[in-house]
């Protein structure tokens, strides 16, 4: 009975709907004429709404901001391009001629991936360093070509300083973590590992759980170590193995690390899960470990395909970054 009330109630209002667009569409509210673009329409602000629409000022307001917030053109022009709007591209050119640090930041790269350009890291490079004092994207990208010599010669010591200079870019305190720890400076690897870690940034939950295993600090590594699966981080899988095989932070379970082995061997290895099963005969476990293993890996590999790294080696544009 209520949903024939619903659905009537719908239509009546529907039916005053069109019936109030009749009366508009007829002239009978406001004048049939096709405003052009010096009509005053909308020249009205948040500080002009008087009356009944005064209560809808702050609303009006919030919306404004966020129209004119940095790179909103550039990225809509990017996103116009990617629907193949050809005109969007060349607009986002002379966008970032004109000096537009977002779009100097899109366009570099477009050139360094060989999209709507021809690839060339050197100009992709030459558009990065003109952005970079305003974008972090851009300082983090110019961070990825010095580190591999991509287009620019290799200097790793200021790519980590333009890593550095731009802390809302997980990926860059990635990098730092990487290089701290390849230079044997735990705590410091540890903080930039913590830093992309509250960026969601699996890599850096891995980091940072790898870290804190090594430290002694077991159990939350161990929690954090499985977020870091979850998000499929090969590594971290591989080290969910050792984690219940030796009771890392986690009671210890033959069952477990060899149902993570077989996650492994599918995930990572790329075997089949029929082959993966038959191969933990050789961890002689007994029937209820086995079971329990089988049945573990069969319900994480559901709907899950093979896992993929994210690429550090490849720039970034804003929609990756607001991706990851």
């Amino acid at each position: 009975m209520m949903t024939d009330i619903r659905q009537s109630a719908t239509y009546r209002g529907r039916r005053l709907f069109l019936r109030r667009a009749a009366i508009l569409g007829a002239g009978l509210l406001v004048p049939s004429v096709v405003l052009g673009k010096s009509d005053p329409l909308f020249d009205d602000g948040p500080d002009d709404l008087t009356g009944p629409l005064s209560r809808f000022a702050k609303e009006i307001a919030s919306k404004a901001k966020s129209m004119l917030k940095p790179g909103r053109y550039a990225q809509e022009l990017y996103e116009e391009f990617q629907k193949g709007d050809d005109e969007a591209r060349l607009k986002l050119y002379a966008l970032a001629e004109s000096g537009d640090a977002y779009a100097r930041t899109t366009i570099g790269w477009m050139f360094d991936n060989g999209v709507g350009a021809r690839k060339s890291s050197f100009k992709a490079a030459s558009y990065f360093q003109l952005a970079a004092p305003e974008v972090q994207l851009a300082r983090y990208n110019l961070g990825v070509l010095l580190l591999h010599g991509r287009g620019v010669a290799q200097n790793v010591a200021k790519a980590m300083e333009y890593f550095g200079e731009a802390p809302r870019i997980a990926p860059a305190m990635v990098q730092l973590a990487r290089y701290a720890l390849q230079e044997g400076k735990g705590n410091t690897a540890l903080h930039f590992a913590e830093k992309a870690a509250r960026m969601h940034d699996p890599m850096g939950m891995y980091l940072q759980a790898r870290l804190l295993l090594e430290k002694g600090e077991e159990r939350q590594g161990a929690m954090i170590m499985r977020r870091a699966a979850t998000a499929d981080v090969p590594d971290a899988i591989t080290s969910m193995v050792v984690v219940y095989e030796k009771g890392l932070g986690v009671t210890k379970d033959a069952g477990l690390a060899a149902g993570w082995w077989i996650v492994d061997q599918v995930l990572i290895q790329g075997h089949t899960l029929e082959e993966s099963e038959a191969a933990i005969e050789r961890f002689n476990l007994s029937k209820a470990d086995k079971n329990q293993a089988i049945r573990f890996a069969r319900k994480w590999l559901l709907k899950r395909v093979a896992a993929q790294q994210f690429d550090y080696t490849k720039t970034l544009n804003f929609l990756d970054v607001r991706r990851i």
